[in-house]
């Protein structure tokens, strides 16, 4: 577009123009869509104003929009903005708008409006944290329910300038940050900014619709029994292979759609082994029958991985057919750097990665050069940064027949092996996992596992995980550079000194262990690199632990007659994925394969340790996951496919039952409520099954009465005409109900006040089998929090809770990283939590040391292992990790408990604080029942303050909490009809609640009403204004006693026409009933 300068006031009068012009084409003005074009006033950005506004009125008058300018933030409240189906912030400074704007902004995009972003992204010092999350790249931190892109609509120009998707609720176009001036004038703007507007308005193409429905994305399991299933390959014929690292072979037939185990391949899957790892079905597959593994061949211990070609059978796999291609030696040690991938292109070359075969020992997470005598495994000079060594590398070459192979040409190195070994294509890898050739461009992708580092410092850079992209042979740079070829430093590890950095443009190899040339190839910069903390370059691919893994590029195929291929949306889209971060990534590039963007891939299915994907020859995505890293939450490896549903999507089963546990007989309610079919008009066919039978006659919710103890299977299976079916299970433990146990007090249950008071109870516990309860299974504790909301920490602190505290135990470590390198009981990255107990005594001093190591990272106490950091977890969280770990291996302690009956006296909070908490539990276990394990039963009291402040509330409608700016946090932007809610609240004692509130000139009433925003009203008072949002008061609500606990709503309301922005709240807090003695103190009947 050529640059053009017109001023602002030409601009208007040709808006007059257009409207007037636009008024008369129309036969009805309401049929016309409007826009509201909000400007900065800022006189040093006229001419970028200028420019854009010029574009903007351009191409508004090709599609018949209504165009309004304006300079004045005011234009933005909520009976204006409803006039208009987009609104463009063009060079805007977020701070021009007041938060009454900011506010209307966002109810006006909740309700369906539109949004076109120019020259407006936050600031890094930003407090509007809702539009920071929506400039965030892709919408990835707001978890959109929709991503597209103008860019890649079919038709659409190339380069990506305009990032559009649906964000809480409205349609929303941002030009790329960073870019100004130079976009307008960029080729293809002005069709970008078409369709941007086009989106915004909700005019897009029938396709742009059809791609926001993510329910046209279909997870279907094809196996879910798999146990450390590794690597995946497809035939041309859609035949599906997997590898499980202990030598099993599994086969997915599309025809059948049925998966059966095949083959088991021998291997040395011990610990010093490696096993099964990597697996690649020839290209001739159909003709020749031929596939490819890389393994570790039996009582190997690890010394060498085979790259070996063998023959399928009828009856599964020749292992006479044997023939072995290449041997890579390997050291034996505790090194998990394999890589252990293999993939073809499409001349034929196999393609194989070999990690590092390093241990890092005392690196602290910055590179392994240790040149130390007897500490070879710690230098990866050795081997990734040997010319001369098959190890740290990815492999080319080209199986012949006879069972030998060829060099390709271009390989790093000549073919005479003068300068360095032939096979290898990049060397410079550390742990190379997951490979992936595109075949149409030859483009080699992979994902880089990366050091532990987490900060930069004199020894180098901070670790990154990688996706590299390689389009000819190079050396990727490890062990001397990391991700954007960040250098590392020589070191001396006998003295401990640190030398200059290395250079990636003229990198050496002056190590004593070094077989191979001294200089070597200049290091290739990584295509996307992400640390531990948040990526300041890919921000959109989060944050803590990582394991990249490579992944294919999508070619949407027009000629195929595939029902479940992936649209052309995703055409050229290289998909790539996180082991440990559980996520799958739309990587967009241009027509030269360069990096444009990254978007979420179904952001809302848990992908459980995605380990291998790869698209068929249907078009559909196949994921490999691996599911419990090491087999401690005992769940499996699964097997499924993505599929994109065009035309008929497959129903949606959602089964419920009214009981799954209790003693015989038991009259279970089933019910299929919910069940739904995204397709209007689709008439749904119901199936119930109990362990494989059908029960129930078709009916939808039917009844079922169990007359004999074991476990059963309901599952519920939803067909839709056209005989497309989904299902959802339900299991069922049957021959033992679960105790019940009650906590009685006369004492208010919800809070605590001043220090000292009694809390009198009296635990009962009734069980339909256990005649007698057994005393010495009640087990009834009080303990206390001193901050926070971790309830499951305080539980496994607590170490008497017995399963509860381990449950509680297992959930937090699998919420965090912990099983990426820890196994229960044998050595996997890090040792074994068994390992850990055995050599630390549970001491108050173990505990903290080890709790400060979880947070902060290190090294040093298990040799090789360098922990990576966990800045996120609290103190708390960590210090009750650790005991519970070193709790593993101790003799199950003789618990105590308090008396099922008692007083106890509150007096571990702080006087004047407000943060604490008293949490009191009774636990049960009964005995158990034929064919059922043993049941527990809980019952629980929390105890809070009786002052609560901003983040203290459990629900807030239409409130903002404002945590920045002057004086303490608050709540604001309460409107008429918004509303707090404190959920299960005993008003027990309580008299009335007191609150601290502004209100600048307005005034109105407060509602507190029970069980509902519409239940009865229990207490009002009215509020007056307080002269200035900085004076501050206080109102109290006296409080009608309710019986039991109720959730309580703080409903506020406007005097007559006042609507908006009614106050602003601090805090609220509950008081208690005064006696002629005091304070009332509760009393517990027995």
């Amino acid at each position: 577009m050529k640059s053009v300068h017109v001023t602002v006031a030409t601009v208007q009068r040709c808006l007059v123009f257009l409207m007037v012009a636009c008024l008369f084409a129309c036969a009805q003005k309401e049929q016309q869509q409007k826009m509201l074009v909000l400007h900065t006033a800022d006189k040093s950005r006229l001419e970028q104003t200028q420019l854009y506004l010029h574009a903007i009125l351009e191409q508004a008058e090709q599609q018949s929009v209504l165009v309004e300018i304006s300079d004045d933030p005011a234009v933005l409240h909520t009976a204006n903005l409803q006039q208009y189906g987009a609104v463009v912030f063009l060079n805007l400074p977020q701070l021009a708008l007041s938060q009454e704007q900011q506010k209307s902004f966002k109810s006006y995009l909740e309700q369906g409006g539109g949004f076109i972003g120019i020259a407006s992204e936050p600031t890094a010092a930003t407090n509007w944290h809702w539009y920071a999350s929506l400039y965030s790249t892709a919408g990835e931190h707001a978890k959109p329910d929709v991503l597209l892109t103008a860019a890649n609509s079919p038709g659409a120009p190339a380069a990506g300038l305009f990032r559009s998707f649906v964000y809480s609720g409205g349609r929303v176009s941002v030009l790329a940050a960073g870019l100004r001036e130079a976009a307008v004038q960029a080729p293809g703007f002005t069709d970008q900014l078409a369709e941007a507007i086009r989106f915004t308005l909700g005019a897009t193409s029938a396709e742009s619709r059809h791609l926001q429905e993510l329910s046209r994305y279909h997870y279907a399991v094809l196996n879910d029994d798999l146990k450390e299933p590794m690597e995946l390959s497809i035939a041309s014929n859609g035949l599906v292979l997997v590898i499980e690292r202990e030598g099993s072979i599994f086969q997915f037939d599309p025809i059948s759609n049925k998966t059966k185990k095949i083959a088991t391949l021998p291997v040395d899957a011990t610990e010093s082994g490696h096993g099964l790892q990597g697996i690649a079905i020839d290209p001739e597959f159909e003709k020749n029958k031929q596939v490819y593994f890389f393994y570790t061949p039996p009582k190997s211990r690890g010394a060498v991985m085979y790259v070996s070609r063998f023959t399928m059978v009828a009856d599964g796999l020749d292992l006479a057919s044997e023939k072995v291609l290449l041997k890579v030696p390997l050291e034996i040690n505790q090194s998990g750097h394999l890589g252990g991938s293999l993939s073809f292109d499409a001349k034929g070359n196999l393609y194989i990665s070999t990690g590092d075969n390093s241990v890092a020992l005392h690196s602290g997470g910055y590179a392994p050069i240790d040149e130390r005598p007897g500490h070879t495994y710690n230098d990866a000079q050795r081997s990734a940064a040997n010319t001369h060594d098959l190890r740290g590398k990815i492999l080319r070459i080209t199986p012949l027949p006879n069972g030998s192979y060829a060099i390709p040409d271009d390989n790093l190195f000549p073919k005479d092996g003068s300068q360095g070994k032939p096979e290898i294509y990049v060397m410079g890898c550390r742990n190379p996992f997951r490979i992936a050739v595109d075949k149409p461009s030859g483009i080699l992708y992979w994902g880089e596992v990366g050091p532990d580092a987490g900060k930069d410092s004199t020894r180098g850079s901070q670790g990154y995980d990688e996706i590299n992209q390689v389009r000819e042979a190079c050396n990727n740079g490890w062990p001397y550079f990391i991700g954007d070829n960040y250098p590392y430093a020589a070191h001396d590890f006998a003295t401990g000194k640190t030398g200059a950095m290395f250079n990636p443009a003229a990198p050496e190899n002056h190590s004593i262990n070094n077989t191979g040339a001294t200089k070597l190839p200049a290091a290739a910069p990584a295509f996307i690199y992400y640390p531990y903390a948040p990526s300041k370059d890919f921000p959109e691919l989060g944050e803590g632990a990582r394991c990249a893994l490579g992944g294919p590029v999508y070619h949407y195929d027009a000629a195929s007659t595939s029902g479940i291929k992936f649209p052309e949306y995703y055409d050229k889209v290289l998909f790539i994925g996180d082991w440990s971060r559980n996520w799958i990534k739309a990587v967009y590039m241009d027509e030269n394969h360069d990096y444009v963007r990254t978007e979420a891939f179904m952001p809302k299915v848990a992908f459980d340790n995605p380990i291998d994907m790869e698209f068929g020859p249907d078009g559909a995505l196949y994921v490999l996951e691996f599911g419990d890293p090491w087999g401690m939450l005992k769940k499996g490896g699964k097997l499924a496919r993505i599929e994109y549903n065009k035309g008929n999507r497959p129903p949606v089963a959602v089964a419920s039952a009214s009981q799954t546990i209790g003693g015989v007989p038991l009259t279970v309610q089933f019910s299929s409520k919910g069940s739904f079919d995204h397709d209007k008009g689709d008439a749904l066919r119901i199936q119930w099954t109990l362990n494989g039978k059908p029960f129930g006659q078709s009916a939808p919710d039917p009844a079922f009465t169990f007359t004999k103890p074991g476990q059963y299977m309901a599952v519920l299976t939803v067909t839709d005409k056209k005989g497309m079916s989904s299902q959802r299970a339900i299991k069922l433990k049957i021959g033992n109900a679960a105790p019940v146990v009650n906590i009685a007090s006369a004492a208010n249950q919800s809070f605590y006040w001043q220090k000292g008071q009694p809390f009198d109870y009296q635990v009962t516990v009734t069980d339909p089998e256990d005649k007698a309860i057994d005393r010495a299974a009640l087990i009834v504790s009080m303990d206390y929090l001193p901050q926070g909301n971790d309830v499951p920490g305080l539980l496994m602190e607590g170490q008497q809770l017995g399963d509860a505290g381990a449950v509680a135990a297992n959930e937090l470590i699998s919420k965090n990283d912990c099983m990426s390198c820890h196994t229960l009981d044998h050595k996997a990255i890090g040792p074994a939590f068994l390992e850990v107990a055995k050599k630390y005594k549970l001491t108050d001093a173990n505990v903290t040391k080890l709790a400060s190591k979880v947070i902060q990272g290190g090294g040093g106490a298990w040799g090789d292992v360098s922990m990576n950091a966990h800045p996120k977890l609290t103190q708390q969280e960590a210090t009750a990790m650790v005991r519970y770990i070193i709790s593993l291996n101790k003799p199950a302690p003789k618990i105590r408990s308090l008396p099922t009956s008692g007083s106890l006296v509150l007096n571990r909070h702080e006087d004047g604080g407000t943060d604490g908490k008293y949490l009191f539990r009774a636990a049960y276990t009964d005995k158990g029942g034929p064919k059922v394990d043993p049941l527990t039963g809980t019952a629980e009291i929390v105890l809070r303050h009786p002052h609560i402040e901003v983040l203290g509330f459990d629900a807030y409608q239409g409130i903002a909490k404002v945590m920045a700016g002057e004086g303490a946090p608050y709540l604001g932007q309460i409107d008429h009809g918004d509303y707090l809610l404190l959920q299960q609240v005993d008003l027990k004692t309580v008299e009335q609640l007191t609150l601290s509130f502004a209100a600048h000139n307005t005034a109105g009433y407060i509602e507190v009403r029970a069980g509902s925003v519409k239940g009865s009203v229990i207490g009002q008072a009215e509020f007056k204004p307080t002269g200035s949002w900085s004076t501050w008061k206080t109102v109290p609500v006296a409080i009608e006693a309710v019986p039991g606990k109720q959730d309580l709503y703080l409903v506020f309301r406007g005097h007559s026409n006042l609507k908006d922005n009614l106050l602003r709240l601090r805090w609220v807090e509950f008081q208690q009933k005064k006696t002629s003695k005091g304070y009332m103190a509760a009393v517990a009947t027995h």
